[in-house]
């Protein structure tokens, strides 16, 4: 029985490890499709509509959050 329980908490351990993993190769995804944009290498518009919405939706988020926290630095509690 203890040999079942270490084994799920293994891959329980893996699993989050992988979703870590995911989460850090998303944001390096997201910077290299902005690089290539930025060097003209290729444009929003060669990418496939779910990857060009994904894209843009992840840098409104981005923004908002970039001001959300600008305006709490300014704002004294």
């Amino acid at each position: 029985m203890a040999g079942e329980k270490d084994d799920l908490w293994e891959v329980r351990d893996a699993a989050e490890r992988w979703t870590q993993s995911d989460v850090s190769y998303v944001r390096v995804l997201e910077d290299l499709i902005n690089v290539l944009i930025a060097k003209n290498v290729i444009s929003m518009d060669d990418l496939p509509p779910d990857v060009q919405r994904k894209t843009q939706e992840r840098q409104e988020m981005r923004d908002w959050m970039a001001r959300m926290i600008d305006v709490n630095e300014k704002v004294k509690f």
